[in-house]
């Protein structure tokens, strides 16, 4: 079947991204960029799942509700934590769990976005604000990375509606600033060994970070519940200038649903009975 094609597409970039580096990063950009589409007013969608970057996992809940036919408020959260294969049975102190080779924080974005739409092809415009923070472990986990984050985007999205599945391309550009990083470094020696600070990030870092950030998603299933799965990229455009790592992909897994006041009556997967 011919839909079936951009899908298995995904899967195989899924499989690059388990290709990738594993080396552990002092920040993840998003990459898992929301592109919710909202066709008309008192319209709501929410989605939940799981982001997998090469070191950590993410577990995303997103939310969009339509103001207007055109107009659309969107929210996202996402706690963020090491992958099990990132675990480290090295342990730097008998009295402490093991490091995470991953990292552990949260994010959250906050934005608005305006809509059109025909038959079977939609266009959005999106723009917001997010809050980043976490900690990362590197060289071998004796570096442990402290941060925080804000990050501006600015996101067009464009997408194909059939029967039952949707097609999703988005591009974000995002402005990313680091008013905070600090690094610590173990210490010591035998099971006396532990993190302490040594070094802050200059202040100069804290200026803004730009990134390019494309996504494509593939939704299979009916009008209110259809399961997600999307491919996302990090393209640093100043990346000579850089001072912290980023991972440069990942691939999100979940289940949207949907509720639109005009089709409700069309039953919980949006098929007629």
């Amino acid at each position: 079947m011919q839909f079936l094609r951009p899908f298995n597409l995904l899967l195989v970039a899924g499989g690059l991204l388990g290709l990738s580096s594993c080396s552990t990063s002092s920040f993840y950009p998003s990459s898992n960029n929301f592109a919710p589409m909202i066709q008309e007013k008192g319209e709501v969608k929410v989605q939940g799942g799981l982001s997998i970057y090469a070191n950590t996992l993410g577990y995303d809940l997103k939310a969009a509700y339509g103001i207007t036919d055109h107009l659309e408020v969107l929210a996202s959260t996402s706690s963020l934590s090491p992958a099990p294969e990132g675990q480290n049975n090295w342990n730097p102190n008998p009295t402490l769990p093991p490091q995470p080779n991953g990292m552990r924080g949260n994010q959250t974005e906050l934005g608005l976005g305006f809509t059109a739409q025909n038959d079977v092809l939609s266009y959005e415009l999106t723009g917001g604000y997010g809050f980043l923070g976490g900690t990362t472990y590197g060289s071998n986990d004796e570096l442990k990375h402290d941060f925080r984050a804000g990050r501006f985007f600015l996101q067009p999205a464009a997408g194909y509606r059939g029967d039952f599945a949707e097609l999703i391309f988005s591009m974000r550009f995002s402005s990313i600033r680091f008013p905070e990083i600090s690094t610590d470094t173990l210490v010591g020696g035998g099971s006396n060994r532990n993190f302490a600070g040594f070094d802050n990030v200059p202040a100069e870092n804290s200026r803004g970070y730009l990134f390019l950030e494309p996504a494509g998603a593939l939704l299979l299933g009916g009008n209110q519940l259809k399961f997600k799965m999307q491919v996302g990229f990090a393209l640093p455009l100043q990346n000579d200038q850089l001072a912290f790592n980023y991972e440069g992909s990942n691939v999100q897994i979940g289940v949207v649903y949907n509720f639109r006041p005009s089709t409700a009556e069309e039953g919980f997967i949006g098929l007629e009975p």
